[in-house]
């Protein structure tokens, strides 16, 4: 369904949770700035997401309304409490769960965010703005990511011993004009 793969692309490019992206209001989005207002979060009262442009184009799939108007409504009305089987479903099709029994290995909805979370961490993103960006209250969750940025630390260990250089260098230099 097109919502569904809507919702599925934001997750995946921000990091949203499921009931984040269910409670988007069209006046939440701001194509100008390229962001997303995200209220009542689980940890935070309001917090931002930064769209890219995988995002800007999946949300002009959607039909437009008003600023209060969801963009993503229950079929009877209301904000989505639940997943669409229609993600269970293609998983199942592309055998993503095929022989997996623990069930915390499974892929589903929330892997998503889980994804662009690992992803950032590979590329070196600082854990700092990993948490922010997915709106941990602290610290100790976005932790979990750490072991898939191991050049992270290399990168730190090389850059704090070029500082060191830098200042070992700047101390030899004889001052001018002496």
């Amino acid at each position: 369904s097109l919502p569904l793969y809507v919702m599925a692309i934001i997750s995946l490019h921000s990091g949203m949770r499921y009931g984040e992206t269910a409670a988007l209001k069209h006046g939440d989005i701001d194509f100008e700035n390229r962001t997303i207002l995200i209220r009542n979060s689980k940890k935070t009262l309001i917090r931002t997401c930064y769209m890219t442009s995988q995002m800007i184009e999946a949300l002009n799939l959607m039909e437009t309304g008003s600023r209060n108007d969801l963009i993503f409504p229950a079929r009877h009305g209301g904000v989505k409490t639940e997943v669409s089987n229609v993600f269970a479903r293609t998983v199942e099709k592309l055998g993503f769960n095929q022989d997996i029994k623990d069930r915390r290995q499974k892929v589903c909805f929330h892997t998503l965010r889980h994804t662009f979370a690992s992803w950032h961490a590979m590329n070196g993103t600082d854990l700092f703005m990993v948490k922010e960006l997915l709106g941990h209250k602290d610290i100790a969750m976005t932790q979990r990511y750490s072991h898939l940025a191991p050049s992270s630390f290399k990168k730190a260990a090389a850059d704090f011993e070029n500082i060191i250089k830098g200042q070992a260098q700047t101390k030899r230099q004889p001052e001018k004009g002496r």
